[in-house]
């Protein structure tokens, strides 16, 4: 038995460091669920995926559900490969009130640790208390992680995120009801009067070419566009999102995008969808792979001097760190929008 704990142990370990960091898992509710009634019923969802069933004799929980402001822990299969016998109202939240159908379910499980550099989050997605301080974004099994917090079911559901070495409290952009068309959000690194000319530049290979831009509020991001310029079709684009600290938060694929759309905006979607908090100051990044192609960048007195823009050398593929600035240098920082 002692071996087998090793074991299990061992494989914990080897999954944790293995797969790196996760965004929370999620689906939809199936049917809609009453208000109150008993502890014990069933739930439906559109996908079974990462949904844990517990096991005795392995020594697994079954996996936490979190719809709204409610919890549900799941105890045995249900009618169907999607449906859950659950028990509601778990870990001290509120059954006192209904979900509809196709509301958002968090899929997870309790999280081990305090969120700070020496005792990061790992294991899952829900934490009990609120994170606050330092914290290392790469050191976190999942971000977001998921309040839910006993006493205060106000606060239960409250998503928290490593932002440039902080806890920050920040939920996602909240979209309409399917019926409806999504929120559309669009940030722009700063805009440009008509009066005040643009610099085309010819690209250098590796060059990680950034501007920033400020996010008033949290958001979910789905990528960059950046201005081109004249000559396009030869060279690979890749676009980034770093954080101010000047940590990457996202990218585009890195074997690159063949520019296209001469003189206008080329959108290029990241590698996955972003949820980002604000206020906070970001920079959008872009570099190419050759010395062909060029973009259109803020020109001398294009922007105040403490707009932050500059570049600075790499290898195509490779999206280091960069060093973040709030001084503006002529030439270097791309015109570029988020969507």
């Amino acid at each position: 038995m002692n071996k087998i704990m090793k074991l299990a142990t061992f494989l914990v370990l080897i999954a944790a460091l293995g797969f790196g960091q996760s965004a929370p898992r999620t689906t939809t509710l199936s049917t809609a669920i009453p208000a109150g009634g008993t502890n014990q019923l069933q739930v439906c969802l559109a996908s079974a995926t990462g949904v844990v069933l517990p096991s005795v004799t392995s020594g697994v929980a079954g996996s936490i559900l979190l719809i709204d402001k409610e919890a549900f822990l799941v105890r045995t299969q249900g009618a169907s490969s999607t449906c859950y016998n659950v028990n509601r109202g778990y870990l001290g939240t509120s059954a006192q009130y209904g979900h509809s159908a196709n509301r958002t379910v968090y899929v997870g499980a309790a999280a081990v640790g305090s969120g700070d550099p020496s005792r990061p989050f790992t294991n899952g997605i829900y934490i009990q208390n609120i994170p606050s301080g330092s914290c290392t974004a790469s050191q976190q099994s999942y971000l977001p992680v998921i309040l839910i917090d006993r006493g205060n079911t106000l606060a239960t559901g409250t998503q928290y995120n490593c932002v440039a070495g902080q806890w920050v409290a920040g939920n996602p952009q909240l979209q309409p009801a399917s019926t409806s068309p999504p929120n559309y959000s669009m940030f722009t690194t700063l805009s440009v009067p008509n009066a005040i000319a643009t610099a085309s530049v010819t690209d250098v290979n590796g060059t990680i070419w950034f501007s920033q831009v400020s996010i008033p509020y949290n958001s979910t991001l789905t990528g960059a566009c950046v201005l081109n310029g004249a000559t396009v079709g030869t060279d690979k684009w890749i676009v980034a999102l770093y954080d101010s600290t000047g940590a990457l938060v996202a990218n585009s694929a890195t074997a690159g995008t063949t520019t296209a759309t001469a003189s206008k905006y080329q959108c290029i979607a990241f590698t996955a969808q972003v949820n980002v908090v604000g206020p906070q100051t970001y920079y959008l990044a872009l570099q190419g792979n050759g010395t062909t192609d060029n973009f259109q960048s803020y020109a001398a007195n294009g922007a105040p001097t403490n707009y932050g823009t500059n570049s600075q050398t790499g290898t195509f593929g490779t999206l280091a760190s960069i060093t973040p600035t709030v001084t503006f240098t002529a030439n270097k920082g791309p015109l570029m929008m988020t969507y």
